[in-house]
């Protein structure tokens, strides 16, 4: 043992490639890391008196080693995260882009290897939901103002319903799953719940604005109330059917719920407003039209509804 012991010094300079970046060659590079690591545990079984020193030094090289890795997971994980637009995807029925077979290859490694290793303090779960919940939402952000231009009637501006928005969040959500169960070996569905969060804050607060946009005035919106009710209602039957991880849904279930709690707190006010109203005008009707034909309350009224 204390021979063994006496060449440590060779070992860590052997080893010392984890000072310098992963190169072309990762496999060298992990076990590299896998070697530094058993010597460790032989020191640590060890009774000679420097071992705490050695034992400190080689920590420090795993700890770099690790941190070149993760590194490494950002860089590639970005890379292939350019923003897409869902919606366009949907209309065109084509798939959503994954990534390339070899990036995906060097993300799977690395994902299995920092996920298999215990005492390893990796962060690339975190750098996993932080690269992928920036883009997810992101990706989301021009559908989401297309939705709130359209609420608020401009002109030149082609119709996006907040269905539309709800459809392209579940697509994005239901990708996703796919590229992260390729990635991520472990904790598949806490991280996909993290990843989920920016995108689903994307979503809730594209509703929240159009609920304020409601509230401004009920009754002049009311047909508004009734789409974005309907939406949300279709928002919960989408997220039954998809294939999403249980957990993941009733959590997205919570926020619709809470959304479709205001937006109906909202329409009690607006179909009140609206009763008022049309109470006020029938009280100035003082007799229907000789021709038989409508009168403006029953167009507007309609006009309302439909």
């Amino acid at each position: 043992m204390k021979k063994q012991l006496s060449k440590l010094g060779t070992v860590l300079l052997r080893h010392s490639l984890i000072a310098s970046r992963p190169k072309q060659n990762i496999q060298e590079y992990l076990g590299s890391i896998l070697r530094l690591q058993a010597t460790l545990n032989t020191i640590s079984r060890s009774q000679i008196g420097t071992r705490d020193k050695m034992q400190s030094q080689i920590v420090a090289l795993l700890k770099y080693g690790v941190k070149q890795l993760d590194d490494v997971f950002k860089r590639t994980l970005t890379t292939h995260s350019q923003l897409i637009d869902p919606t366009s995807l949907l209309t065109q029925d084509l798939p959503f882009p994954k990534i390339p077979p070899q990036p995906l290859q060097l993300l799977s490694t690395l994902g299995t290897f920092l996920g298999s290793m215990s005492g390893l303090e990796s962060t690339y779960e975190q750098i996993y939901a932080d690269v992928r919940g920036s883009f997810l939402s992101n990706s989301l952000s021009e559908t989401a103002a297309a939705v709130l231009s359209s609420a608020q009637g401009r002109p030149n501006q082609a119709s996006v319903s907040p269905a539309t928005l709800i459809r392209s969040l579940i697509a994005l959500l239901e990708s996703e799953m796919d590229i992260l169960q390729s990635i991520v070996r472990k904790r598949q569905t806490e991280v996909f719940m993290s990843t989920s969060i920016p995108p689903m804050g994307q979503f809730s607060r594209t509703f929240k604005a159009l609920n304020t946009q409601i509230r401004g005035n009920p009754s002049s919106n009311f047909r508004l109330t009734l789409t974005i009710l309907e939406d949300l209602a279709l928002a919960q039957e989408l997220i039954d059917k998809s294939s999403l991880p249980r957990e993941s849904v009733d959590g997205i279930k919570k926020d619709i719920v809470a959304l479709e709690r205001e937006a109906r707190g909202i329409a009690a006010v607006g179909v009140g407003d609206v009763i008022e109203d049309v109470k006020r005008r029938g009280n100035n009707v003082l007799m229907l039209p000789a021709d038989a034909n409508v009168i403006d309350l029953t167009v507007d009224v309609c006009s309302l509804l439909w």
